[in-house]
């Protein structure tokens, strides 16, 4: 990303020592600057470049108000253009009352977050909401809340979302992506929204639409070349782009009911590994 974007500086916060040695051995390049420090303390003195700023939050643990106020604190500081990113844990497990009866399990869930997320916790939650599937979906809800507590007046921040994915990586995960405009922003987005051409992109989320899921199956690289044989599709729905590519590889390759349709999505972008001899 810094060689298409020509970024020239970059920084890295880090509080775990083991992973801050190890990104200190492996740092790619020179204009990489590595702190190893809480991020609230580097947020706190670090001067923001005048030529645009793009922020990445990235969250492992579950201590999901103190990250939330990290995120107005941070977009509050940007300017117009910058863009801020919030990868958030969206395990729901954290919340405890895994030994309870299944039928009290959601709502004892629901009220221990509620009692942790505060006022970013929205009015209208359930117990259904404090389900596996739909827990990155009241995560983002919450995120939203958070963002929509920006200074309102003329000059303050609004926060324009871009795109939003729920995936696991070990674990379930939400990450979501926006772009700051001053107040008053409607016009300034729908310039935005024109020149940008975003709206074309096929995986933009604008309006607070449910995360969209990635669950890709593990793929070897026979399988790849065979299945990409018949992509990209035109049209279609899930359901029926994972038929084709069941039929045209003939099996299912393990993941979830519709990973395969999933690949078809997301294929151009699918990492691939190899062994490499140096």
């Amino acid at each position: 990303m810094h060689a298409s974007l020509r970024i020239t500086r970059m920084h890295s916060i880090e509080r775990d020592e083991d992973t801050f040695k190890r990104q200190r051995f492996n740092k790619p390049a020179g204009f990489v600057n590595l702190h190893f420090k809480d991020s609230d303390e580097f947020f706190r003195t670090h001067a923001y470049s005048a030529a645009g700023t793009i922020v990445w939050l990235d969250y492992v643990d579950c201590q999901h108000k103190t990250q939330l106020d990290e995120l107005v604190t941070v977009a509050s500081s940007l300017d117009c253009h910058d863009i801020i990113k919030i990868t958030l844990n969206a395990n729901v497990k954290y919340l405890g009352s895994e030994d309870k009866p299944t039928q009290d399990r959601a709502r004892l869930r629901l009220a221990e977050f509620v009692r942790r997320m505060g006022n970013y916790a929205p009015p209208d939650l359930s117990p259904a909401d404090m389900q596996g599937r739909r827990f990155p979906r009241t995560l983002q809800a919450c995120v939203k809340r958070a963002l929509g507590s920006l200074p309102a007046g003329r000059g303050g921040r609004y926060f324009q979302i871009l795109s939003s994915f729920q995936y696991a990586d070990g674990q379930p995960m939400l990450t979501v992506t926006g772009i700051i405009f001053k107040t008053p922003a409607r016009a300034a987005c729908a310039e935005f929204k024109r020149l940008s051409r975003i709206q074309s992109w096929p995986f933009t989320n604008l309006d607070w639409a449910e995360p969209r899921p990635i669950s890709v199956p593990a793929l070897t690289a026979k399988e790849r070349m065979r299945l990409d044989e018949v992509l990209p599709f035109e049209r279609g729905s899930d359901s029926q782009w994972q038929a084709r590519l069941e039929r045209h590889l003939g099996y299912k390759p393990g993941g979830t009911s519709e990973s395969l349709a999933h690949y078809a999505r997301y294929y151009r972008t699918y990492p691939h590994f190899s062994r490499i001899v140096l």
